[in-house]
């Protein structure tokens, strides 16, 4: 959900997944949404090429398009990737895989 839709619906679809599981199973789940939320956030950052919401790169989406105008007026430097819309696991993704880890190395 976070990867396509961006970060606002990640962190809703997460946290409401435990809060109705501690309704209807264990209210010790509940607790946990916080985790889902973060979560959330964090994957609906990373971003995806040419999605209408959270691309970053390009043509970004409206979403991060709003969130990078408001950090920049906060002076909120931002390091940035995108995941492409081609990327596949295996052979074909290393190039990808290199960039990441060069970006999270640099965090």
């Amino acid at each position: 959900m976070a990867v396509v839709y961006g970060p606002f619906f990640g962190a809703l679809t997460g946290g409401l997944t435990n809060v109705a599981l501690g309704i209807i199973q264990n209210p010790k789940n509940i607790p946990f949404a916080l985790v889902n939320i973060a979560v959330g956030i964090v994957v609906g950052l990373i971003g995806i090429n040419n999605s209408p919401t959270c691309s970053i790169v390009g043509e970004k989406g409206i979403l991060m398009e709003e969130l990078l105008y408001l950090c920049k007026e906060e002076n909120i430097e931002l390091k940035l990737i995108d995941v492409p819309t081609d990327y596949v696991d295996g052979e074909k993704g290393k190039g990808f895989i290199n960039k990441l880890k060069s970006f999270l190395k640099g965090l």
